[in-house]
This record gives structure tokens, C-alpha cells and sequence, in this order.
């Protein structure tokens, strides 16, 4: 069963960093809910495997709609925290563009 209803356009940012090809989709594609993984994981302290937080700001102020924040506080390896992030995004005054879901909670549009 989708959530989504079929005429909106997403974008699953999948493990990535922001990159010119995220900041185009956002940007020139403007869909309508953006989903960003936000655990900041790393292999090693050069390596980003996600965002850290200075992108995932940026993707939330670029996007140019609802934004659904995931892959937080899944594994060890993402250290980025629900609180910290509710914390920045209301730090820019963007609460109510980003939608930070609780472990098996749903979303529906």
C-alpha cells in the first residue's frame, strides 16, 4: 500500500552527499516531497558516506517542498540523533517543511 499519492513527484536522496546533482534535482525538478538520509555515516573521518549536518541544511532550505528525514538512529554507524536534528532544523526556522519520523511511523499524504 502506497502513501504517496501517484501525481506527486518524490526524490529519494538514497546515501549521498550534496553534490551538484542533488542541488539540480531540488532545484530544477522541484518535487514535491523530498527524502533525505540524514545519519551523517562515515567510513573514516574523510570519508562521508551522508551528509553531515551543514548539507543536510542545505537540502532542507533547497528543497522546495516537504522534506522527510530518514536514517536516523538506524545503525552505529550514523551518529546524527532526532533530537540534534530537530534542534538545527528549528535553529533556521524550517520545523514545519521537515518531517522527522519516529521508528515505524507513517506519513500520510
Amino acid at each position: 500500500m502506497s502513501y504517496f499519492h501517484h501525481h506527486q513527484s518524490k526524490y529519494l536522496s538514497a546515501d549521498t552527499i550534496y553534490t551538484d546533482d542533488v542541488h539540480k534535482v531540488l532545484t530544477q525538478l522541484k518535487p514535491e516531497i523530498a527524502v533525505v538520509a540524514c545519519g551523517t555515516a562515515q567510513l573514516d573521518i574523510f570519508q562521508s558516506l551522508l551528509m553531515r549536518m551543514d548539507d543536510i541544511l542545505k537540502f532542507v532550505k533547497n528543497a522546495p517542498n516537504q522534506v522527510i528525514a530518514n536514517h536516523l538512529e538506524a545503525v552505529n554507524h550514523c551518529p546524527t540523533t532526532r533530537n540534534q536534528l530537530k534542534a538545527e532544523v528549528s535553529k533556521i526556522g524550517l520545523s514545519d517543511k521537515v518531517f522527522i519520523p519516529n521508528d515505524g511511523e507513517s506519513l500520510v499524504y
